[in-house]
């Protein structure tokens, strides 16, 4: 029998740590630990949750879902597990809109 043993999984950062309310920002997100556990495989923003792209025992891949404008937390779990709670947050911003340009013209 094999047993794995997943302890908290606090994450350190992600990178970039902002993207559009519209989603679809991919980040790294980067954990505190790189002892030999299960590799990621679901990412939360806030409240909402997306699956993870596992790069290594200590970083996955996530892509945001779309949110409203403000700061949510950035939570990950391995298969099975519970969300581990962290202090790294994204920032969902507003889309930019050009209203002018100057010149018109070159």
């Amino acid at each position: 029998n094999m047993t794995f043993c997943v302890g908290p999984r606090n994450v350190s950062s992600i990178t970039p740590a902002f993207g559009p309310t519209t989603g679809g920002t991919t980040g790294i997100v980067s954990l505190d630990t790189e002892t030999l556990e299960l590799p990621i495989s679901q990412c939360r923003f806030g409240t909402a949750v997306v699956d993870a792209t596992p790069l290594s025992d200590h970083e996955a891949m996530c892509t945001s879902p779309p949110g409203v404008s403000g700061f949510v937390s950035v939570e990950v779990r391995s298969s099975g597990s519970r969300f581990f709670a962290s202090d790294i947050v994204f920032e969902y911003l507003d889309p930019l809109l050009i209203r002018h340009i100057e010149p018109l013209h070159a």
